[in-house]
């Protein structure tokens, strides 16, 4: 299995956390732990992988070459995808996404958390939670495949401010889940067991208004107005033009396109005038 960790730039306590943790629960030989990160995490990561070594020798590191803008749960959303388009290649065996924060607390975890995941003939296995407008939802920690998750999430949209698994909630559930044990320190971070039980969960279907409508797919070019949006109305600090190009991956004049469409001035300077 491979257990996948997105490092952000305030995750360096929480990684030093889930390596010792890791190493203080001992062999997890023949699974891979894969370490998803920005430069500014380099340091700690390398810091952290001689200790993993001691309990697993298959580490690999996958390097965003951009720090996404954002809140904490956008940033979270751009590593996920970020490591999802790296998969398609790389990957068939089930993957284990751990958010920050999140560390094993019994031995032998990884092969429990594995093996329960094979013998359930689901294609998602995770920890139950409750969302704000009181819907069910399961999420990280999260055993899936990504092969299988591209071919259950059939139109790979842009992954905005809302957590990537309540914005694909129904598209998940549709095919039947499995709980990972979740159990909660007096902090109230989550820390996940191994003790993992087939416990099937059953979720209510989706509002008949969502339901019954055609599933709206969004042009490339709606997409990437959204994302321009979403990037420049969540930084805290100015933009030029340029950089935001950099980010998107596109040309600057188009990029000042969407700018005029978003009635957001771009100064003689190249700043964006965002109020």
């Amino acid at each position: 299995m491979n257990i996948i960790i997105p490092v952000r730039p305030i995750d360096g306590p929480s990684l030093k956390a889930l390596t010792s943790a890791i190493v203080q629960m001992g062999s997890i030989h023949g699974h891979r732990i894969i370490i998803v990160f920005t430069e500014p995490m380099k340091h700690d990561v390398e810091m952290a992988i001689p200790a993993i070594k001691s309990v697993t020798d298959d580490v690999l590191q996958v390097k965003m070459t951009v720090e996404p803008l954002g809140g904490p749960a956008e940033a979270l959303n751009k590593y996920f995808q970020h490591f999802l388009q790296w998969a398609e290649d790389n990957i068939d065996e089930p993957c284990l996404w751990v958010n920050p924060g999140s560390v094993p607390i019994s031995t032998g975890w990884a092969t429990a958390i594995q093996d329960e995941f094979e013998v359930s003939f689901k294609r998602f296995m995770g920890s139950t939670m409750n969302t704000s407008d009181g819907d069910q939802i399961i999420g990280p920690p999260m055993v899936f495949i990504p092969k299988v998750l591209k071919i259950t999430i059939p139109e790979w949209r842009y992954l905005g401010e809302m957590e990537w698994e309540v914005q694909w909630r129904y598209y998940i559930r549709e095919f039947g889940l499995n709980s990972i044990s979740i159990s909660c320190n007096p902090d109230g971070k989550s820390k996940f067991k191994a003790n993992v039980t087939n416990n099937p969960i059953s979720f209510s279907q989706p509002p008949a208004y969502i339901e019954n409508q055609p599933i709206k797919t969004d042009s490339p070019k709606d997409l990437r107005m959204t994302e321009f949006n979403d990037m420049v109305r969540s930084s805290h600090a100015k933009l030029r033009l340029s950089e935001v190009a950099d980010r998107m991956n596109m040309p600057s004049d188009e990029v000042r396109q969407l700018a005029e469409k978003s009635n957001i001035e771009v100064n003689k300077g190249g700043w964006l005038a965002i109020a």
